[in-house]
């Protein structure tokens, strides 16, 4: 808008060329946002929400890192949820992820099990469950 509002050629068109996807690009990752912000715990989205409200470089930073204070205890109770339903279903595979992961000094482990640990665990027990088709 302060571009379009110069009567400077020079600076609309530099605005065209740059400025103009800069700022579609902010609008975008500012609704990349907000859409996480709906789905998350209420903690989560305090912290979206202060991302918002600050500048740009806060979305991006809070984007590619969601960190909030809340969010270890957040991802145990919800390692803790797997894992009890990982018992009742008798699925020995995520038991067993997951307790390595609520066991973990590394502050990371809790993250990687619920992004990737959970689903392979989850695949190698769906694997050792399934008949072996040789012996059909």
């Amino acid at each position: 808008m302060a571009a379009l509002g110069e009567d400077d050629d020079v600076l609309v068109l530099e605005f065209v060329r740059s400025g103009l996807a800069a700022a579609a690009e902010e609008q975008d990752d500012r609704t990349t946002l907000t859409g996480l912000a709906v789905t998350g715990t209420p903690a989560m989205r305090a912290a979206a929400q202060d991302a918002l409200d600050g500048g740009w470089p806060g979305v991006i930073e809070f984007l590619n890192d969601p960190d909030y204070p809340e969010r270890a205890a957040e991802e145990r109770e919800q390692v803790g949820r797997i894992l009890a339903d990982a018992r009742g279903a008798g699925n020995t595979e995520i038991d067993k992820a997951a307790n390595i992961a609520l066991r973990s000094d590394d502050p990371d482990a809790l993250k990687e099990f619920l992004e990737v640990r959970r689903n392979t665990a989850y695949t190698i027990g769906i694997r050792s469950t399934r008949p072996d088709p040789s012996t059909i």
